[in-house]
């Protein structure tokens, strides 16, 4: 399981804003997520920078789709896919998410690496993904 510190996000540049990095934190026996970088698409559509900031925090989005996507991913220790449609201020979206699971040391997930794309949106980042390799 791949850390932090092996992710280049210049590796990653079509898709910056669409990344989120969360820590894993274990409460009293509980799951908690913050996000340690909330990428600035994301926080567009929804109409709120998340950076700093918890998942379950009050007055924060109504997270439970995508707990249950990272507490998977926390559990199993492999990465997960879903398609889901969320409204937000500016709009519905369908959503396309994959979250990996991160490690410091062994196999105890310590963080995720998020990306949710508006499926919409997919075209225009691999149009830019191959007018850049060639």
């Amino acid at each position: 399981m791949p850390s932090r510190v092996e992710i280049d996000p210049l590796e990653l540049r079509q898709c910056l804003g669409w990344i989120c990095v969360v820590d894993v934190s274990r409460e009293s026996g509980m799951l908690r997520f913050r996000y340690r970088v909330y990428g600035s698409g994301l926080a567009d559509i929804c109409g709120r920078e998340r950076t700093g900031h918890y998942l379950d925090e009050p007055g924060g989005e109504d997270g439970r789709d995508i707990r249950a996507l990272y507490q998977q991913v926390v559990e199993t220790g492999s990465p997960a896919l879903e398609l889901r449609q969320r409204q937000f201020r500016k709009g519905t979206y369908l959503l396309e998410s994959i979250a990996l699971p991160l490690a410091d040391a062994g196999d105890l997930v310590t963080g995720l690496m998020d990306v949710t794309v508006p499926v919409e949106s997919w075209r225009a980042l691999l149009g830019t993904a191959s007018a850049g390799s060639n």
